[in-house]
């Protein structure tokens, strides 16, 4: 019999990831409050930050997927009481639980981020996913199997909430501008949108998954992954500098500008990610930067040829 796997979420991860379950075989209820779900997965509507609805939604289910995500600016309200609801209901079902992160946790690396880097956040929205953290391997979560999976910087063609989202990547394939943060030479890591779907499954999969893991993600740096995109398309591209400097001046009238100054310090240090432990256990590698590009460039055509 086939398990019952729940997703929380049908943004930019959640539905590629319900697709890719049912792909594989698994009933799937998508959990949101608009009703919006997967063809073939079951629709339920609820409000996670209440456990009552987390627990309605969560029944029956084997394993639960956490990829909702809550708008910067209401992190600070928001994503706790849905972190305590979800899991909460994961609890009531006895299922495992397996939640998507970011990295602001660690704060300023030193040399790639790994599964066991210290968590040193340096930012307000660092700290709030340190608390998570705590939550989710704490007292409230004993008797849960977690499993904690980390993404950096999402980047590809179905990407919608990130700096190089699919409609940036796809307006500089074909000779637009796209804001270009901080020191684009330094190292980097961005983690594939169906590359993380393939990470999120494999921990799904795997009754022993626990503890946390960093997804498969490609280091690069911002320019050569801009260079790939001009090398797939045939059409250069131009870019938008967006030091820190500017981000402040902006902030002061635009609160998402403001958001994004306080986790700059991400583009002006090296910020590579240590993904050898989803490697080697599921054989996982992270996509090569010209299969990302090509993807990206493909996904602009069907649109060009209808314009």
């Amino acid at each position: 019999m086939s398990q019952l796997h729940v997703v929380f979420g049908a943004g930019q991860i959640g539905l590629p990831l319900a697709k890719h379950l049912l792909a594989a075989g698994h009933r799937v209820r998508q959990v949101t409050r608009s009703g919006t779900a997967a063809e073939g997965a079951e629709a339920f509507v609820a409000d996670l930050s209440d456990p009552e609805q987390a627990i309605a939604a969560t029944a029956g289910a084997d394993v639960v997927y956490q990829v909702i995500n809550a708008p910067y600016t209401k992190w600070a309200t928001l994503l706790e009481p849905l972190q305590r609801g979800a899991l909460a209901g994961v609890k009531a079902a006895g299922a495992r639980f397996v939640v998507l992160d970011n990295l602001y946790s660690y704060g300023v690396p030193d040399g790639p981020i790994r599964p066991d880097s210290p968590m040193t956040p340096c930012s307000k929205k660092g700290a709030i996913r340190k608390r998570l953290h705590e939550l989710l391997t704490g007292p409230e979560a004993s008797g849960v199997q977690v499993a904690i999976a980390r993404a950096s910087d999402f980047v590809g063609p179905d990407v919608t909430e990130a700096i190089f989202s699919g409609d940036s990547l796809r307006s500089f394939a074909g000779g637009g501008r796209i804001p270009l943060p901080g020191n684009a030479d330094l190292p980097r890591g961005y983690s594939y949108g169906p590359d993380v779907v393939e990470g999120l499954a494999a921990l799904g999969a795997d009754p022993e998954a626990e503890g946390v893991f960093m997804l498969p993600t490609v280091n690069t740096t911002s320019n050569e992954l801009l260079s790939a995109v001009t090398q797939a398309s045939g059409v250069a591209g131009k870019t938008l500098g967006m030091p820190r400097w500017l981000l402040k001046s902006v902030g002061l009238l635009v609160p998402m500008a403001r958001e994004l100054e306080e986790m700059a310090y991400q583009w002006e240090v090296p910020y590579t990610v240590d993904c050898s432990v989803m490697e080697q256990r599921y054989s996982i590698r992270p996509t090569p930067l010209s299969e990302i590009a090509q993807a990206i460039v493909a996904s602009a055509r069907p649109s060009r040829a209808a314009a």
